[in-house]
């Protein structure tokens, strides 16, 4: 992106893509001296610093239905027990029951709608009591193999203040549970513990259910971004500035069932982002702010202003130089290209020229000046430079046959410079992003995609301060747009 802060200057040093370029002046003879000053009023720009903006980060997280039973599984319920007095037999009187079950793994299915789960059991149920032989009580007791499963659906739903609702319906389901009691024989128990056991499983819902949803943890995954978010990034040395990103919302649409390997949700994160002459004070609020629930997904829409210190430009394209056709027969080398801010926004763009006119007359050298009111078509991505034109002084002081020529045949070269390095904004962005995420810096159980990213330049304007609290320091701010989805999968919970 370094590249890109000087692109907007080098304007005249791609000029030649427009024309024919030589190397060789054709002409040695003598040179009208021409030495023109620069307009001396005082730099005003468009804007007087950088404006201020909103930007969302949008990013949508992909739970794999194998990272969420995995993280099920880690805290799930690792028994499931109770115990009753209810008479078992119709013989039976006295009756108490107690039930030990040990849960295997969680397996969860998306539906498309909801999630399914299963969770396997194994255990026993120990029986007492006294059977009623008419005319005599004696006591018994017996013990029942149980194997079965414990089934349901879950929908969750988070509140604004961040807590999980599994909203969980499980019921037992036993596919045997035969009870022997001695001498009165074997029966099937298979009812009576499923009734004895279902209100006690809809108890440990409570249990089961933030098991099922620990994936679903999404504030803690949330609170990185939002501790990285507001941290200062410095974009410029000299004069010193940085990119503050200061986000105040977090926003979440619904749940996605519609892709049955994974479940997914998009978060959002509103922030205000500006530009800062001091460093960032990175005092923030520790806790996630509400949750602001949405009924679409929020979308990616951050905008990055990219300021363009006129005065640091300069410096590094004093010692830029090139040549250039002029006309038939003519040469123009063209050193030292100056960008300034001029008035109203427009900019001035100063050189020195030293031009051998060809069969238009005698040659010139010196500084020379033009004006221009940049324009920025956003819809077709195109720039173009109206009024663009020498000076006052400048006309007054070249030959007369020269003026039209050097203004037709360099203003166009400037204005497709200007294009051809404004295009590269845009794709030094993706290029940028992309080099990022293949860079091994993510971390191992995290893959981020960007499928159909889209950058574009969202705005140009001059400003006559680089931020608010410095002096004048002008220069021109290229806000990059982008927009598109960002996919997060996590590969483990």
């Amino acid at each position: 992106m370094k590249k890109l802060f000087l692109a907007l200057g080098v304007f005249v040093l791609l000029a030649a893509a427009a024309g024919s370029a030589v190397f060789v002046l054709y002409d040695d003879g003598p040179r009208t001296p021409v030495m023109v000053e620069p307009p001396d009023y005082i730099p005003e720009g468009k804007m007087d610093y950088p404006e201020e903006s909103n930007s969302q980060i949008a990013v949508r997280l992909e739970l794999p239905m194998e990272a969420l039973a995995a993280a099920a599984n880690r805290s799930a319920p690792k028994e499931i027990s109770g115990e009753e007095n209810k008479n078992f037999h119709e013989r039976v009187q006295n009756g108490t029951v107690q039930y030990r079950m040990l849960p295997g793994d969680i397996s969860l299915q998306n539906t498309g709608q909801e999630l399914a789960f299963t969770l396997p059991i194994r255990g026993v149920a120990q029986v007492a009591g006294d059977v009623d032989l008419i005319f005599i009580r004696l006591p018994v007791q017996g013990t029942a193999d149980l194997a079965g499963q414990i089934a349901g659906t879950v929908r969750p739903r988070i509140s604004s203040d961040w807590e999980i609702f599994p909203n969980l319906n499980p019921l037992l389901k036993l596919s045997h549970a035969n009870l022997t009691l001695g001498k009165i024989g074997t029966i099937s128990a298979t009812k009576m513990v499923e009734d004895l056991a279902n209100p006690v499983i809809q108890k440990e819902a409570e249990n089961i259910g933030p098991s099922i949803m620990k994936g679903l943890e999404l504030k803690k995954k949330l609170q990185l971004l939002w501790d990285q978010a507001h941290r200062g990034e410095q974009v410029s040395e000299d004069p010193p500035a940085w990119f503050v990103f200061d986000p105040g919302e977090v926003s979440m649409g619904p749940v996605d069932y519609s892709n049955r390997e994974h479940l997914s949700v998009t978060m959002g994160m509103v922030a205000h982002s500006y530009i800062s002459s001091v460093p960032v004070n990175t005092s923030y609020p520790e806790t996630l702010p509400p949750l602001n629930l949405t009924l679409t997904d929020p979308v990616n829409d951050i905008q990055f202003p990219v300021v363009v210190d006129v005065a640091e430009l300069n410096k590094k394209m004093a010692v830029q130089r090139f040549t250039q056709s002029i006309g038939v027969g003519g040469t123009a080398e063209i050193s030292a290209p100056e960008l300034r801010v001029g008035q109203n926004g427009g900019l001035v763009f100063g050189v020195t020229v030293d031009a051998d006119t060809g069969r238009w007359g005698q040659g010139f050298a010196g500084r020379i000046w033009f004006e221009a009111d940049p324009q920025f078509d956003y819809e077709t991505q195109r720039i173009s430079l109206n009024n663009m034109k020498l000076t006052d002084k400048t006309r007054r002081a070249l030959p007369r046959p020269a003026v039209k020529m050097i203004e037709k045949m360099v203003s166009k070269s400037i204005e497709k410079a200007l294009q051809e390095n404004l295009e590269r904004y845009p794709i030094e962005m993706k290029a940028g992003i992309e080099t990022f995420l293949n860079s091994g810096k993510l971390p191992d159980d995290v893959s981020v995609s960007i499928p159909n990213p889209d950058f574009k330049i969202i705005k140009i304007y001059t400003v006559t301060r680089t931020t608010q609290s410095s002096k004048l320091s002008p220069g021109v701010v290229v806000v990059l747009g982008a927009r598109g989805d960002v996919v997060v999968r996590l590969k483990s919970l």
